[in-house]
C-alpha cells in the first residue's frame, strides 16, 4: 500500500477524471482512493481522512473498483463505518428488493434512474433505452415487491440504492427473506 498527495488543486492541469482514466488502464490489481482537494495542512489532513474512509469502502465493495473518489461516494463512505448496521438498514429500506439476483438488480437500477430523473417515466425510458411502458411496469413491480410507492421515503430509498450500486453483493441477501 502506498500513499501520495497530488497537487491537483494548485495548477488545474490534472483532474480526477484523468487520474481515473489512467488507473483504469493499469493492471487490475492497482486500486486508487482519493479524498477531495484540500489546501494547507488542514486540507491535507482532511483529504487523508477522506481517502482512508474511501479506501475502507472500496475494500468492502464487491467487486472492488479500481478508482474511488470520495466526492462520488461521501455519504456511503461515512455510513459504512458499521457494515452490519448498514446492511440491516438497506434491507429494511429495500425489503425483498435487496436480493442479489438479476431481476432485483434490473428493478433497482430502474428505480434509481427514475428517482434521479425526478420520477419521470419518459426520461428513465430514454436513459435506459426502454419503452416508457416497460419503465412503468418495472416501477410498479419494484413498488409491489417493496410494499410501498417509490416516492414514499424516497431519500432513504435513493441512498440505499446508491449504497447497493456501489457496494453490490456486500449489502444484499442471497435469497428472499
Amino acid at each position: 500500500m502506498s500513499w501520495a498527495w497530488l497537487p491537483l488543486g494548485s495548477h488545474g492541469d490534472v483532474s480526477w477524471q484523468q487520474v481515473s482514466d489512467v488507473v483504469e488502464r493499469c493492471d487490475p490489481s492497482v486500486h486508487v482512493c482519493a479524498g477531495r482537494v484540500g489546501y494547507g495542512i488542514e486540507g491535507f489532513r482532511s483529504t487523508h481522512r477522506q481517502a482512508v474512509r474511501t479506501q475502507e469502502l472500496a475494500a468492502a465493495a464487491k467487486p472492488a473498483p479500481q478508482f474511488t473518489d470520495f466526492s462520488a461516494v461521501a455519504p456511503i463512505a461515512l455510513m459504512a463505518t458499521n457494515m452490519d448496521d448498514m446492511r440491516a438498514w438497506v434491507w429494511s429500506v429495500l425489503g425483498p428488493l435487496a436480493v442479489d439476483d438479476e431481476n432485483s438488480a434490473r428493478l433497482r437500477e430502474t428505480a434509481q434512474i427514475f428517482l434521479d430523473t425526478s420520477c419521470s417515466y419518459t426520461a428513465t425510458a430514454s436513459a435506459q433505452i426502454l419503452h416508457k411502458n416497460t419503465v412503468q411496469y418495472r416501477i410498479r413491480k419494484a413498488e409491489e415487491i417493496m410494499g410501498h410507492p417509490v416516492q414514499k421515503g424516497h431519500t432513504d430509498l435513493e441512498i440505499a440504492l446508491r449504497a447497493v450500486q456501489y457496494l453490490g453483493s456486500t449489502l444484499l441477501r442471497t435469497s428472499p427473506a
